[in-house]
């Protein structure tokens, strides 16, 4: 397992822009906006796979998250990176075929967490993430 640590810059101006979200529809608003603007493309996971990040991505890793979960968000293509394969196993969904699953460790304000990075595979073999969870 990976023991790379990836620390969220609380000073950028994403942090700032979660913080200064009058509610919990604007915060998630900002970091989907952001998402779409400054993380869509592929990048490679600690394993060689090649996952694309997508305003589709956006859209289901902004719906109903919780703060802690929209301000590591900027950092998701180093979580990438940085991560741990866990697994892929089948799954019964319209999208995907099956879903790989990596651990991630991150840092926010000196408190750490670990979190699941789950990558949605196409039945046409193409690797998208699909979501942050499992943060704790």
């Amino acid at each position: 397992m990976s023991d790379y640590v990836v620390k969220i810059d609380m000073k950028a101006d994403i942090q700032k822009a979660i913080s200064d979200a009058k509610t919990a529809n604007e915060e998630r608003k900002v970091v989907r906006e952001y998402m779409k603007k400054h993380l869509r493309g592929i990048y490679t996971t600690s394993d060689g796979r090649e996952v694309m990040i997508s305003g589709t991505t956006a859209k289901k890793y902004t719906s109903k998250a919780p703060v802690i979960k929209l301000r590591a968000a900027p950092e998701l293509v180093a979580m990438l990176k940085h991560s741990t394969f866990l697994g892929v196993v089948d799954a019964v969904h319209d999208s995907f075929s099956k879903f790989a699953y990596y651990e991630t460790h991150f840092e926010i304000n000196d408190e750490q967490y670990v979190a699941e990075i789950n990558v949605g595979i196409t039945r046409e073999n193409e690797s998208i993430l699909y979501d942050l969870n499992q943060i704790r």
